[in-house]
């Protein structure tokens, strides 16, 4: 994460910049990226967009709070029974268990997350990402 962001921002930098979303777009136009990605299982079943939309929009708020909470953390490095149970308890909708998306739908993207952020593990203070298993490059070829 850079330094001084929010975990709720960083999470949404994060989920912008696995879905190829460049950071200089802005933020309508990214949530409209984030919601189709989300709400596509949705959409193929036939659910209208008007419908589709703010369940992915509720979805996409979810993960985020459940991720600035540290929630996904353990997910994130492999527990998996974690992941699973946190899927399901995101998917669900309201206190009397209506679901929003399955739980698989909700896992695709915590898991979406989890594969982008295991291959940018690091970032410097000006959000530059690094992996320290990179090879180095030799000071007289920088």
């Amino acid at each position: 994460m850079a330094a001084g962001t929010e975990p709720m921002d960083a999470w949404h930098l994060i989920l912008r910049r696995s879905l190829d979303i460049p950071d200089i777009i802005g933020e309508e136009e990214a949530g409209n990226v984030m919601r189709q990605h989300v709400g596509a299982g949705m959409r193929s079943q036939g659910v209208r967009p008007d419908i589709a939309d703010p369940i992915a929009e509720d979805v996409l708020n979810r993960v985020f709070v459940a991720a600035a909470d540290g929630r996904l953390d353990a997910f994130i490095l492999d527990d998996l029974e974690s992941g699973e149970r946190l899927a399901e308890e995101l998917a669900s909708a309201t206190e009397s268990g209506d679901r929003l998306l399955s739980a698989e739908q909700v896992r695709d993207l915590m898991v979406h997350l989890k594969s982008f952020v295991r291959d940018h593990p690091f970032q410097d203070a000006a959000g530059r990402y690094f992996s320290l298993k990179a090879p180095r490059v030799p000071k007289d070829r920088r």
